[in-house]
């Protein structure tokens, strides 16, 4: 299994759901991302996600580098 697309995976959906709930909404009141900070500072891994995330992107850059460096046969 290629950790590299799985990890873009997760921080995709990590991303995207949160996104799209927020734009979509409940239906009763206006869309806004005001908040997002208190939302996710209550979920149980909330206070530490953003270093995660943070985490992960600075591991995709080598991951991704790696391969341009390379020389093709």
């Amino acid at each position: 299994m290629r950790t590299g697309p799985t990890a873009r995976g997760v921080i995709d959906l990590l991303v995207g759901v949160p996104a799209l709930r927020s734009a979509f909404g409940d239906g009763t009141r206006q869309a806004d991302l005001s908040g997002a900070p208190a939302t996710l500072g209550g979920e149980p891994f909330g206070a530490r996600l953003p270093a995660l995330v943070a985490a992960g992107f600075l591991l995709f850059g080598p991951f991704s580098f790696a391969p341009a460096c390379r020389p093709r046969v």
